[in-house]
């Protein structure tokens, strides 16, 4: 798995002020440390930084910096942090991102099991990832300085983490834990039909309620998935272009891929071709770089 890490920066001087790791799109990265400034209003340096470009007339931005993978992030992270430490003072809260340090080990966080029993002493609604990340914010104050906000990655990197269940003392799996639980997928199908769910909503709905149907199937039965309707239906929709005449036709119709969000725009107008799938990755199972290189290649 690729990791991506990442520089913000100011329109005004265009001088890197925060360093970060991210698996998301990074339009999207950026998008979610403007909401936690400008919406969310949260308190800490970076977001107070945010919030004083644009009190000033400017726009914060985002650039790649390195792509990493999941073994070597953290390291990475940290490398980055402490090379734009050089020339100019960064808005980073840790010398190492969320990880706190390369193993979490350059702050003193408690040891797992006392971060374990501090959670469940202190954090009285966390009961998921999402409510544990969310009632962190909201009390960043105090407890970061005990526990991390993504202790799968500082206790993992010390060799102790045992999952969010254990973590947080509650008996919930996340989809990758319980993924040995599925039923498989022709099982799977034939329960969903079963039941007459005709939409992925409908479906999410029904699987929230299980423990052997994962919410994503589309990861969790990657090897077998053929799109929604076959998985609802049992019907396959043969009306999208194949992998090699997808790349013929950007790359002679626009002369090569633009970027993803200007794609989707063109699909939900209806601008491109009936036959484009509009999720590129989950349809082809390529990477947008890869798919972008193929395209390239046909251009004459």
């Amino acid at each position: 798995m690729l990791y991506y890490i990442y520089g913000l920066y100011s329109t005004e001087d265009e001088l890197i002020r925060y360093v970060g790791q991210t698996k998301s799109n990074l339009k999207q990265r950026r998008n979610e440390h403007k909401c936690d400034a400008l919406t969310r209003n949260l308190k800490n340096h970076k977001c107070n930084w945010i919030r004083s470009v644009y009190r000033r007339g400017y726009e914060i931005e985002i650039k790649l910096i390195e792509t990493v993978n999941e073994t070597n992030w953290a390291e990475k992270e940290i490398f980055w942090i402490n090379e734009f430490s050089k020339t100019r003072k960064l808005v980073n809260q840790l010398p190492g991102g969320n990880s706190g340090g390369f193993g979490g080990k350059l702050l003193p966080y408690l040891d797992y099991e006392d971060a374990k029993k501090y959670v469940k002493e202190n954090f009285e609604h966390a009961n998921s990832i999402k409510s544990y990340k969310k009632e962190y914010d909201e009390k960043f104050d105090i407890v970061s300085k005990f526990v991390p906000k993504t202790p799968e990655h500082v206790y993992y990197l010390r060799g102790t983490w045992k999952g969010w269940s254990d973590y947080l003392s509650r008996d919930f799996m996340t989809d990758k834990e319980k993924h040995d639980s599925f039923k498989s997928f022709n099982d799977a199908r034939l329960l969903v039909r079963s039941e007459h769910i005709r939409t992925s909503k409908e479906y999410a709905d029904f699987a929230r309620k299980r423990s052997d149907l994962p919410i994503h199937p589309y990861d969790s039965y990657s090897e077998e998935w053929k799109g929604w309707s076959y998985f609802l239906t049992g019907e396959i929709k043969e009306d999208k272009f194949n992998y090699h005449d997808f790349c013929v036709y950007m790359a002679s119709t626009f002369g090569g891929l633009m970027s993803i969000d200007e794609y989707k725009t063109l699909h939900t107008n209806n601008k491109l071709d009936k036959r484009c799938p509009y999720h590129l990755k989950r349809y082809y199972k390529n990477g947008i770089k890869e798919i972008r290189k193929d395209i390239k290649r046909l251009i004459v």
